[in-house]
């Protein structure tokens, strides 16, 4: 399981509202578009999180996160963008302040979202249901970045090489 962590940078995700594509393409998400920064002082550690309205998703972690850089992009699958979709929706990002505990204090996390109904910048601090759901969705597909490295190690049982 991965720590839940929160930032102090952040880079606004682009998005014309409204619109059936993006500077970049297709709408994908239902013209939804999300940034989550990350970091935990105590912890030392920050993720930058970027999902364009067209299904790009970019992160970066450590020193590349705090300065507002991503360090690896690619595209959410069909399914993938539904259910980020699904989630700043139902979650209701762009109707209110999702409420967090404040604890721990070292964990910030800023959120800007973008959609149909308008843009909304949120800087929470600690956990809360829909900072956690929205944070492991995001961390969850951005694992692909470890897919090709992760292809060349051997599996159990495998005999060595």
């Amino acid at each position: 399981m991965f720590a839940l962590i929160t930032a102090s940078n952040v880079v606004a995700g682009s998005l014309v509202v409204g619109c059936a594509a993006t500077s970049k393409g297709p709408a994908r998400l239902g013209g939804y578009a999300v940034t989550a920064s990350t970091s935990d002082t105590k912890a030392l550690s920050a993720s930058l999180y970027e999902v364009d309205a067209d299904g790009t998703i970019a992160w970066g972690g450590g020193v590349s996160a705090q300065d507002g850089k991503t360090t690896w992009s690619g595209r959410l699958t069909d399914e993938q963008c539904r259910s980020i979709e699904r989630l700043l929706r139902e979650d209701g990002w762009l109707r209110r302040e999702p409420p967090t505990s404040g604890q721990p204090e070292s964990m910030r996390t800023v959120v800007d979202v973008s959609g149909p109904s308008g843009t909304k910048r949120w800087t929470l601090r600690g956990h809360g249901p829909e900072l956690d759901r929205l944070l492991a969705e995001l961390e969850s597909v951005s694992l692909a970045r470890l897919d090709g490295y992760l292809r060349t190690l051997p599996t159990a049982g495998d005999p060595n090489p």
